[in-house]
């Protein structure tokens, strides 16, 4: 069923109400054989330093016709230099050719938040990490997170905008921008993103809410209407991955991650 499903996802791309597929993050804690039996296209992972568990989970997920959509990995930024995973470029060797994209969240004890003044440094270091990638024909996504130094969308497109390198783009995180009270501006960031936007995390979330609980929810929960932002995308020929953002979700995984995906075939169907 996994190599079936894979090969439909492949064939008709993202095309929002043709069967624009989803994959599930890692942090949903769903098994390979849980995401293949409900229809995800794939999993995200998570590199902690380990090159070679990250390409073991790839094969797992190979093994069930699945892809490993992104790797979430971190680079700090000082006033010496961005410092990256260590273990990335071995990463990038074992993925290289792959669709997967290098997902890069960026925190700082030099900088605040989003504070221009490590433009400069951050800018010279993505570089390099763009170059290096592109030497393997992978992309790199910047991954906004609260409170890291990237940690709202406009932040990313300034920066991947700075950078402007044609393999380095960014990630539209609903969780993060709604944290971050970008909320009411997805359409306008996913349109100044254009072409440099690589991934789009989404879930369900309730209007106005502040905790994490809140805000990070089964994509059949809450009351935040994602319409308006799956319109766009479609609108402007979005050719990224979409994922449900499970972190911190709790409940039966079968539960949670059925229950999404009923939600993303009813709502990714309806786009126009």
């Amino acid at each position: 069923m996994g190599g079936l499903f894979l090969a439909f996802c492949l064939a008709v791309g993202s095309e929002p109400g043709k069967g624009w597929p989803l994959f599930a993050m890692d942090t949903g804690n769903g098994s390979p054989e849980l995401l293949a039996e409900l229809g995800y296209s794939g999993q995200s992972g998570t590199l902690n330093g380990n090159a070679k568990a990250v390409l073991e989970h790839r094969k797992r997920l190979q093994a069930h016709g699945l892809r490993m959509e992104a790797v979430y990995c971190g680079a700090e930024l000082t006033r010496e230099g961005l410092k990256v995973d260590p273990a990335l470029s071995a990463t990038m060797a074992g993925l290289a050719k792959s669709e997967t994209v290098i997902w890069l969240y960026i925190t700082s004890k030099s900088f605040m938040p989003s504070d221009l003044e490590g433009d400069r440094m951050a800018v010279e270091g993505l570089k390099k990490l763009a170059l290096e990638a592109a030497g393997h024909q992978l992309k790199v996504a910047l991954y906004p997170h609260s409170d890291f130094w990237v940690e709202k969308a406009s932040d990313a497109i300034r920066v991947a905008g700075l950078v402007n390198e044609p393999n380095l783009g960014l990630t539209l995180n609903v969780c993060h921008a709604l944290n971050k009270g970008e909320g009411d501006q997805l359409v306008e960031l996913a349109s100044k993103a254009g072409d440099r936007l690589y991934l789009v995390t989404v879930n369900g979330a309730k209007k106005g809410g502040k905790a994490w609980n809140e805000l990070i929810m089964p994509l059949d929960q809450g009351d935040l209407d994602l319409g308006p932002l799956l319109g766009q995308l479609r609108r402007q020929g979005y050719k990224g991955v979409i994922g449900f953002q499970a972190y911190g979700i709790a409940g039966d995984r079968k539960q949670v991650h059925q229950g999404t995906m009923d939600a993303w075939k009813r709502m990714s169907g309806k786009v126009h």
